[in-house]
């Protein structure tokens, strides 16, 4: 924190307090409030509402001014999390309110220009009553620019302004603040929609009446960037968004089993895939299910994806699949899993990528040893107990690699390839080190849409290393 700057406050946003400012802004994209479908961003989990944020800081800003700027430059440079705690730092000489991560990294920065008492006579103009999207439209690829205007007609509750929002509310006007709140709605429902991130925002405050639209201002097809431009009754707004990378889907076994020229090879083994229900785990459950073998899978939140992955095995190919929830850092191996397994591949893993800080962090670190060692560890020496023979521990080029941002991760990739040789020579067990590269997977997406391997391919050949046999791929 620079010398020239104070705090107004600190907070974590938590899921209810997400769920609360859709209602509010009528901003539902998953991103924000369901963490099964926000685990296949490339956010990795639920992050707070940008505008969400903007509007609490403001309020801490007239709380302690009593005035409020009437022009406002907001860049959102990283996403913030749920349950992180963040603080708002104000800058007088400046004029620049921060938002702050736990590493001290600027998340959010607000330039105030044109302070102005904020005390007004009037709530402002009313939006007229708006309808309630339920879902996020789907992102198109390609938009028209500049030739088409679009009424806005969906927002939120606007009566939960006053309860969100009180102070702010009570300064400004409740009809500003829900105005504002209906910026969010417009990038995450509407335009990019299902798939936006919201970059930046300029905000004018005017007063106007006049039915409320927006329009495109700009479309970078490369990037994926799309510019808006919004006019209102209490505003006007120019927005800065992107069109954020699309995962790679697991495909079907029947897809599958047409790119492989091979009989059921695998008929009867059994094999247990923790970490089955999503990315690699998945795709090497099907492939697997396609060789003949047996397959359980494992997962901890996403019930769904794991019964999905099993039902196309069961309905697509000659093997028998089934799931069973199982926490690697909490549940005990041999109380969830009865019976024996010959194959065990170890796909568990956090969040991996999106950090933005250089510095290494600990808690990022102890949160990787804990899925790639002490858990691996603990889990490998159950599983040879159970007479268990073969097991694959994937790692990562990133340990060959001099990547600040990946730090914490290639540290415990490397002990965890230590652990692997220790467990080969204590168990007198198989244990297949492979390191991967960047696989285009749900679990590796990124906002710039990095270079990644075909998931099929890589599948394929972990299948093939671990078997010590060639599977033809058609």
């Amino acid at each position: 924190m620079k010398s020239s700057e104070v705090v107004l406050g600190e907070r974590c946003f938590t899921l209810d307090d997400q769920v609360r400012f859709s209602q509010f802004s009528g901003d539902r994209n998953p991103i924000h409030i369901d963490q099964i479908q926000a685990r296949k961003t490339h956010a990795g989990e639920c992050v707070v509402h940008g505008i969400h944020v903007f509007l609490w800081a403001l309020q801490l800003l007239i709380s302690r001014t009593s005035k409020i700027p009437n022009y406002l430059k907001i860049k959102f440079h990283g996403q913030i999390e749920l349950d992180k705690r963040i603080r708002c730092l104000w800058s007088e000489k400046s004029k620049c309110l921060n938002i702050i991560g736990s590493h001290d990294e600027v998340m959010i920065s607000i330039m105030c220009e044109g302070m102005v008492d904020s005390d007004l006579s009037s709530e402002g103009l009313p939006l007229r009553n708006q309808k309630k999207l339920k879902y996020p439209n789907d992102t198109k690829s390609k938009y028209s620019v500049g030739s088409v205007c679009f009424e806005s007609i969906y927002g939120g509750e606007v009566s939960l302004a006053e309860e969100l929002f009180p102070q702010l509310s009570k300064r400004v006007g409740l009809y500003l603040v829900y105005e504002i709140a209906v910026l969010s709605n417009i990038v995450g429902m509407q335009i990019p929609g299902s798939r936006s991130i919201f970059i930046s925002c300029v905000i004018k405050f005017r007063r106007e009446n006049i039915a409320p639209f927006y329009k495109i201002m700009g479309f970078d097809g490369r990037f994926g960037k799309v510019d808006l431009e919004y006019s209102g009754r209490n505003l006007d707004a120019v927005m800065g968004t992107f069109i954020r990378p699309k995962g790679a889907p697991v495909q079907s076994c029947i897809n599958i089993q047409k790119k492989l020229d091979s009989s059921a090879i695998l008929k009867g083994r059994k094999v247990l895939i923790l970490g089955g229900s999503r990315g690699i785990g998945a795709w090497v459950a099907k492939i697997i299910g396609c060789l003949g073998g047996d397959v359980t899978i494992s997962y901890v939140v996403g019930e769904d994806e794991a019964s999905a992955v099993c039902c196309d095995i069961n309905n697509n190919t000659p093997s028998d699949s089934k799931a069973q929830k199982f926490d690697i850092t909490k549940d005990n191996f041999e109380d969830c899993f009865k019976e024996k397994f010959e194959d065990l591949f170890y796909f568990p893993t956090p969040k991996i990528f999106g950090k933005k800080s250089s510095v290494f962090e600990q808690e990022r670190y102890d949160l990787f040893y804990q899925f790639y060692c002490l858990s691996f560890e603990k889990i490998s020496k159950s599983f040879s107990r159970n007479g268990g023979s073969n097991i694959f521990y994937p790692s990562t080029v990133a340990v060959e690699q001099n990547i600040k941002e990946l730090e914490e991760y290639k540290k415990a990739k490397e002990i965890g390839e230590k652990i692997c040789t220790q467990i080969e020579q204590s168990l007198s067990i198989r244990v297949l080190v492979e390191r991967l590269d960047r696989v285009h997977t749900d679990q590796t997406l990124n906002i710039l849409n990095s270079p990644a391997l075909d998931p099929f391919d890589v599948s394929v050949g972990i299948v093939n290393k671990m078997y010590n046999f060639s599977i033809a791929i058609d």
